[in-house]
């Protein structure tokens, strides 16, 4: 049986997923610049056609490395369906989210005790100003 997050690998290195476009994209522009880079190794070239395969695979680089690899980074460091996946069943951290949940159950339970018991003392100190006071019993003779 194929997990969810098999698939979701499996969509990305098909070049499905943006990641994975962008990564087959990445791979092109590396290719194409192997491939001028290899003209530049055969002979029968003159000089202004080496100047301008330099120059093209300079360029191809030039883009690869400003534009291409840092949005790929970029596109890597934020949220995705596999790392979504992942996170999902790791003991570590549902600890810690089971433990920020019971740490704030407790605080909502203190909480709603203290203003449970400020209404009940409301109600009984205007009870009690309601009822009229009991005259005190005078002393039992000697």
């Amino acid at each position: 049986m194929v997990s969810s997050s098999q698939v979701l690998l499996e969509q990305e290195k098909a070049g499905k997923t943006l990641t994975g476009r962008l990564r087959n994209g990445v791979s092109k522009l590396i290719e194409i610049a192997e491939k001028q880079a290899e003209q530049l190794k055969t002979k029968g070239m003159d000089k202004e056609e080496v100047e301008r395969t330099e120059q093209k695979v300079a360029g191809t680089m030039n883009v690869i490395a400003e534009h291409a690899l840092p949005l790929l980074r970029a596109i890597e460091a934020g949220p995705s369906a596999a790392k979504t996946f992942e996170l999902a069943y790791l003991p570590d951290y549902l600890d810690k989210i089971l433990n920020y949940e019971a740490k704030l159950d407790a605080r909502i339970d203190k909480l709603l005790a203290r203003l449970v018991n400020l209404k009940e003392y409301k109600r009984i100190s205007r009870l009690q100003a309601l009822t009229p006071p009991v005259p005190a019993l005078p002393a039992p003779p000697k």
